[in-house]
């Protein structure tokens, strides 16, 4: 493989222009056959409006090794230069025994990489998540902005995806990764749907809307390898024992048996965070950052970034909305810097707490709203927040929110940067203590916030924010603003829009780690945002990729027999959380099908169990079996491999076994094998822990109806559910069955 760096190319140039420039810096002909893959991408705006754009390229010219090596060498070329792409490998097993199934907590970015990454090499790992599937968080967000009645466990911080689903979607990382996750990851995401660019743009982005596709195909994927999701499962508690986690608690009181958590709640799990510490996980406060989400014109920003800003010139040479990080230093030494930028997006209400406002910053794919906006915020720590409580980063947060939530009348507060600057040094000269105190919630008409589509999801008013920050902070703020009004005119003009507040940038608390990436509390790995190790999509999900990692270099893959045990136990939990009432309405209705079926109809003999504890019932379609003329055959247990049908007519006396079953009595007359002797249509009817759509059934760990089933390939085999006990799939060992059919209510 040969790789060119550097690739210089006028914006706006066709994808034949690229291929004659690739073939005029390797001297090749035309003749020559060609396989290009664009590596990296960027646009050089030094001399705008001249604009170039730059690729580093990867070309298979279909030759060895070693005439790569010769070709860059012959060229003489820094530029070209002979290369052997490495990928992400994950590692080999441990020796360690998984007692118990693992279990993630948060389906944010570092919990789903996690989870699919466990899933995909045989560790079957249960996600819990606390909100909603993107699907229907998606309804839950769209009413809170237009109604503000928010559901605190559904909402831009909290379902599937986590926070990052309802941004932006971008895909930077400070991190200088030699490991192949950051490429791993992109490459998961391109594989769940999302846009191949993102393999090598240099300012990677999804988007909001097709994140909203491609989370739940990742999703599916972990369904489809082994593993299960549970929505609106919010973690109180940890049980702990002797210095190790030996459950999860959940909020409904369901207890999970485990000995290995990977904890990746997500930035806003306040309540949990605060419930683990209560538990004696350790902690210790992190720095974050703080400030107001600022909004501009997008013609304003491309104007300043490219010399070009009408959308023809624009299309015309490939350029996309322009973004810009900045960043400056105030008089006070604190650093000030823009954070999570959107082009052409849209500032959100992202609150996850009743009576608290939080903002933060969304784009579509397309970016083509009429505004970009950016976070523009200073870093804080125990100083500014008041002391070195792990949670006293919380206290400031909500403290702020609140305080927002006030000012904006329970609505995202929203000011112009210059009235903010003016309101705040005009109380500061009259009286320097007085600059931060609340300067009341009269309303503050300003005709630019009427007259203009501010790109605001959610409800907002105008409010005074030059009271939202302490004094000192605000003061950063506008020092930074000037600064950044320096870099692109018009940052601090009349068309910047504050709105507030901005707190939730990162985790304000961090879960201690070890080399082993396990708290002090063994067989707990805190992971990703909520635990203080990552600042966005990517950084998180590789994260998740790591611990995942940590797991299997510990471990050893786990075998089906055990997998099996793992998903009885929680199937189990499962259908016995189905009410008493259910149970009886949706057990009537099940049967209602299965009497519709044709092998039904024209069976003569009806093999079925007789329901017990929380099992699809089955008393009322046996008797209905007997009234339509069908022979009634129940399961007996005679031994550890033998499992023998018998007639039964309703009324008979049942004997309760050992297991607690009632079965028919054993006589040679009454026996399947001896009266049916395979002759004349039977079906039947199979009970089960959990299926799936391919006709896996996992059992209770006896194998007598798989050994029946092998027996006796003319039956027509159909099984019973509850909705609940359906999963994406059963692993299935050599010897299982799988069924004909299953009839799901």
């Amino acid at each position: 493989m040969i790789r060119i760096s550097q690739l210089k190319m006028p914006c706006g140039h066709s994808g034949r222009d690229l291929e004659n420039r690739i073939r005029k810096v390797l001297r090749i002909g035309k003749g020559t056959p060609l396989h290009m893959e664009i590596r990296r991408h960027s646009v050089d705006a030094r001399k705008k409006p001249v604009l170039f754009d730059i690729y580093t390229v990867d070309v298979d010219l279909r030759q060895s090794p070693a005439a790569d090596k010769k070709l860059a060498e012959r060229l003489r070329n820094r530029d070209v230069t002979a290369v052997a792409p490495a990928g992400y490998s994950f590692p080999a097993a441990g020796t360690g025994r998984m007692t118990r199934r693992p279990v993630v907590i948060g389906a944010g970015p570092a919990g789903l990489f996690c989870a699919l990454m466990l899933a995909e090499n045989g560790y079957y790992p249960l996600l819990l998540e606390r909100g909603k599937c993107v699907e229907e968080r998606d309804r839950s967000i769209r009413e809170y902005w237009e109604s503000g009645v928010l559901d605190p466990s559904s909402n831009v911080q909290f379902g599937e995806g986590g926070a990052g689903t309802f941004s932006d979607g971008k895909l930077n990382t400070q991190i200088n990764d030699k490991t192949g996750r950051s490429e791993q990851v992109l490459k998961i995401f391109v594989e769940a749907g999302a846009p191949r660019d993102i393999l090598y743009e240099a300012r990677p982005h999804i988007g909001t809307d097709k994140l909203k596709e491609v989370i739940p195909a990742i999703r599916r994927r972990i369904l489809a390898a082994g593993g299960d999701v549970r929505f609106g499962a919010q973690v109180t508690d940890l049980d702990l024992e002797g210095g190790r986690v030996r459950a999860v608690i959940l909020a409904d009181g369901t207890r999970l048996e485990t000995d290995t958590v990977v904890l990746a709640p997500g930035h806003s799990a306040r309540d949990t965070i605060r419930s683990l510490f209560d538990r004696g996980i350790p902690m210790e406060p992190k720095a974050f950052a703080i400030g107001f989400r600022i909004s501009h014109p997008q013609s304003l920003i491309d104007r300043s970034q490219y010399g070009v800003w009408e959308k023809e010139d624009l299309d015309r040479l490939g350029l996309s909305a322009a973004s810009y990080k900045l960043t400056a230093r105030a008089a006070s030494g604190r650093g000030v810097y823009s954070f999570c930028m959107c082009p052409g997006g849209y500032i959100v209400d992202a609150s996850s707490e009743t009576g608290r406002i939080a903002v933060n910053g969304m784009s579509e794919h397309a970016r083509n709203s009429a505004r970009a906006n950016s976070a523009i915020v200073c870093t804080v720590g125990p100083e500014e927040f008041g002391g070195d409580h792990p949670l006293e980063g919380i206290r400031f947060q909500r403290e702020l929110e609140e305080k927002a939530y006030r000012l904006g009348k329970r609505a995202v507060p929203v000011q112009r940067d210059q009235l903010l600057k003016e309101k705040f040094l005009e109380r500061e000269s009259a009286d320097p203590g007085s600059a931060g105190q609340s300067a009341g919630q009269e309303d503050l008409p300003d005709p630019y916030l009427q007259e203009h589509d501010l790109c605001i999801r959610g409800r907002w008013n105008p409010a005074d924010l030059s009271s939202l920050l302490p004094p000192d902070l605000t003061r950063d703020f506008i020092e930074g603003m000037e600064d950044f009004g320096r870099k692109i005119e018009g940052f601090a003009g009349p068309e910047a829009v504050a709105a507030g507040i901005e707190a939730r940038t990162s985790s304000p608390v961090r879960i201690p780690r070890g080399e082993d990436l396990q708290s002090q509390i063994r067989g707990l790995y805190p992971c990703g945002e909520g635990a203080g190790y990552a600042g966005g999509i990517m950084s998180a999900a590789m994260d998740g990729l790591r611990v995942a990692e940590a797991i299997r270099k510990t471990f050893e893959e786990p075998s089906v027999a055990q997998v099996k045990r793992w998903k009885r136990r929680q199937a189990l939990a499962v259908r016995n959380a189905v009410s008493e009432e259910e149970r009886e309405a949706r057990s009537r209705q099940i049967f209602e099908e299965v009497t519709k079926l044709s092998d039904y109809r024209s069976a003569e003999c009806v093999l079925c169990y007789y329901s017990i504890g929380s099992e699809v019932l089955t008393r009322q379609f046996i008797d209905r079996a007997f009234i339509d003329g069908k022979k009634v055959y129940l399961p007996r247990i005679l031994s550890r491999e033998e499992m023998r049908f018998y007639r039964y007519v309703p009324g008979e006396r049942l004997q309760v076994s050992d297991r607690g079953i009632p079965e028919p009595q054993a006589s040679e007359s009454g026996d399947y094998d001896t009266a049916e002797n395979g002759a004349g249509r039977c079906l039947v009817i199979v009970p089960g822990l959990s299926f799936d759509s391919r006709g896996g059934r996992l059992g209770y760990g006896g194998g007598y109806y798989d050994r029946f089933l092998r027996e006796h390939p003319e039956v027509s085999v159909c099984a019973v559910s509850f909705r609940e006990q359906m999963t994406e799939n059963v692993p299935m060992g050599p010897l299982d069955v799988r069924i004909d059919r299953v009839i799901v209510k």
